[in-house]
C-alpha cells in the first residue's frame, strides 16, 4: 500500500492524526513506485497498480497472452491525497507490464511501458495526461540499441532531456547502464516530442546495457541533481540472476555520479541492505 509522511516525524495532517504517517491506498492489490503531482482541485499520488482497470461496476478483467506473462498486468493509477482510497483511478491497461511513473515539466506522466507482441518484446517510454488519456511515445521506439529503457527522470530546466537506466529487460534486477535520453523536437526545441529522433548517450560505457557480466557493476533509479551530477544507487559486481542462484545478493549503496569525470562519491551505503530510490528534498515549482 501507499503512505503519505512527514519527513519531520510530527503528527501529519494538522495534528488530527497522531501518527507521523497516513495510509492512502486500502484494496487488496500491490500499489508500488509513487510519484507526487500537482493537481486540481489538489495534487495526486501516481502509482503502479496490479488491480485491473474498472469502467463502472464492472471488471475488464486481466491480461495474459505469451510466454513471460503472468495473470495480472501492472498499470498507472492515481489516488488524491486528501481522499486516498476513495479517489482512486486506474489508467487503461497496456497488454503489458506499465511501470516506473515520473513527473515530467509539462505536468503529464511519464512512464516505461513493456510492449509484448510478435518479434517486438523490449520497454520503451511513454507520456500521458493526468487523466490518463493521450497516451504517447516519447522515447525507445525507434534508435536505442539496447533493450530497455527504466528508472526515468527529467532533468530541471530541459523539458524532454532525461536521466534512465539502459538495461536487458530480465536477469538483471532491473539494473544496468546510466543513460541520457534528448526527445526534444527538431532544433532541440523543449517544446515539443519527437519521438523517431530520439538521442540516446550511455554515461557508463564500462557497464554493458544486456545480460552479460560487468566490469563496472551496475546502476539503479538515478536522479538527476543537474545536468552534471546524478545521484543513484550502484552495485559492484555483476550484478544478475547469478547473485540469486550463489545465494550472494548485489550491494546496492548510494552515490553522486559525476558525468564529466565518471566517477562515483559515496553518499550513503548499509552494506546490510539495499540502499535505493534516493531522491533529495526540496522546494519546487
Amino acid at each position: 500500500h501507499l503512505y503519505i509522511a512527514r519527513i519531520d516525524g510530527q503528527p501529519i495532517d494538522g495534528g488530527q492524526n497522531a501518527r507521523p504517517y497516513r495510509q492512502l491506498t486500502m484494496a487488496n492489490y500491490d500499489d508500488v513506485y509513487p510519484t507526487w503531482a500537482p493537481g486540481d482541485p489538489g495534487d495526486r499520488i501516481y502509482f503502479v497498480s496490479n488491480m485491473p482497470s474498472i469502467t463502472g461496476t464492472d471488471s475488464l478483467g486481466t491480461r495474459a497472452d505469451e510466454y513471460n506473462h503472468s495473470r495480472s498486468v501492472s498499470q498507472i493509477g492515481s489516488v488524491s491525497v486528501l481522499g486516498g482510497e476513495a479517489d482512486r483511478e486506474m489508467c487503461q491497461e497496456n497488454l503489458s507490464h506499465s511501470v516506473l511513473p515520473f513527473l515530467r515539466a509539462d505536468g503529464r506522466i511519464g512512464y516505461s511501458r513493456w510492449e509484448h507482441l510478435a518479434g517486438v518484446n523490449d520497454t520503451k517510454l511513454f507520456v500521458m495526461n493526468p487523466d490518463c488519456t493521450s497516451m504517447v511515445a516519447l522515447a525507445g521506439q525507434h534508435n536505442k540499441d539496447f533493450n530497455s529503457i527504466v528508472q526515468v527522470r527529467e532533468f530541471a530546466g530541459a523539458p524532454n532531456v532525461m536521466i534512465g537506466v539502459a538495461t536487458a529487460r530480465e536477469r538483471t534486477i532491473h539494473a544496468g547502464a546510466l543513460v541520457t535520453v534528448d526527445a526534444r523536437g527538431p532544433g532541440g526545441t523543449a517544446a515539443s516530442i519527437d519521438e523517431e529522433a530520439a538521442r540516446f548517450d550511455i554515461l557508463t560505457p564500462s557497464v554493458p546495457t544486456g545480460r552479460g557480466d560487468s566490469a563496472d557493476g551496475r546502476y539503479r533509479n538515478p536522479f538527476p541533481l543537474s545536468r552534471g551530477r546524478i545521484l543513484t544507487s550502484w552495485a559492484p559486481g555483476f550484478v544478475s540472476d547469478r547473485n540469486e542462484i550463489l545465494n550472494t545478493a548485489p550491494d546496492f549503496g548510494v552515490y553522486l555520479f559525476d558525468v564529466a569525470t565518471g566517477t562515483r562519491t559515496l553518499v550513503y551505503n548499509d552494506p546490510g541492505t539495499w540502499d535505493l530510490y534516493a531522491m533529495p528534498v526540496g522546494p519546487r515549482a
